[in-house]
């Protein structure tokens, strides 16, 4: 059973994001295009944000999965 959680979570993993973050031009060195650096600041935190809760969303999978494991 635990193998089949196991395979399911690493196919989850394997499956595209339903959002793709694309490269943003948050420094305005390399990209002058940005004009409002606050807004483009916060704009970089949220993406940041989500993709903390994805990691810490696949780590507590991870460690359910392992603990099935050790079943």
């Amino acid at each position: 059973m635990a193998e089949l959680t196991t395979a399911r979570y690493i196919a989850r993993l394997m499956k595209p994001h339903r959002r793709h973050i694309t490269p943003s031009p948050f420094i305005p060195e390399k990209y002058p295009k940005v004009k409002d650096k606050d807004k483009a600041i916060h704009e970089l935190r949220e993406e940041l944000e989500v993709g903390l809760n994805r990691c810490q969303y696949a780590i507590a999978e991870l460690v359910e999965a392992l603990d099935e494991l050790k079943k």
